[in-house]
């Protein structure tokens, strides 16, 4: 059997416009999120973890995730204001525990760490709001190790 990790970097849904940070979802965010994770779970993935944001709108999605694949999400202050690479990479599990993680955040922080995560192997797409940016650890985790799979974007997942 492959032992592999399997990173989501998912960026949190359509927020409410307002003049502060912390804004909550508006109600498209809320339904296009809740399509993304039925898509995702239709086509096989399961979670074993989540880390989120403490910004609300990626609180209030990470919520609508683990729902879907009942699994509690963990506040990660690194994942906002506070965004920690190297942190964030210890949080990931080895490839030996095969093991699917999500990591909810924000633009552009999300995408340059997947940059980094992949080194020079592959640019990804930016990730628009909802989307999920899934990448794989084969041997080991570390920045240059990951290997790009997919990119599903909201306006691809409706069902």
């Amino acid at each position: 059997m492959h032992m592999a990790t399997t990173l989501l970097l998912m960026r949190h849904a359509d927020a409410i416009s307002a003049l502060t940070a912390d804004m909550p979802l508006s109600e498209k965010g809320k339904i296009t999120q809740e399509k993304m994770c039925a898509f995702l779970k239709s086509n096989g993935y399961t979670l074993h973890h989540i880390y989120t944001s403490t910004l609300l709108r990626a609180k209030q999605t990470a919520e609508i995730i683990g729902n879907t694949f009942h699994c509690i999400a963990e506040e990660e202050k690194k994942l906002g204001s506070y965004f920690d690479e190297e942190y964030l990479l210890a949080l990931i599990p080895e490839p030996a525990e095969n093991q699917t993680i999500a990591f909810v955040g924000h633009a552009p922080t999300l995408y340059l760490f997947a940059k980094r995560l992949l080194g020079g192997n592959y640019t990804p797409p930016d990730i628009e709001r909802s989307g999920a940016l899934v990448l794989r650890f084969d041997e080991s985790i570390g920045f240059g190790k990951a290997c790009f799979v997919t990119y599903y974007s909201p306006r691809n997942t409706t069902m």
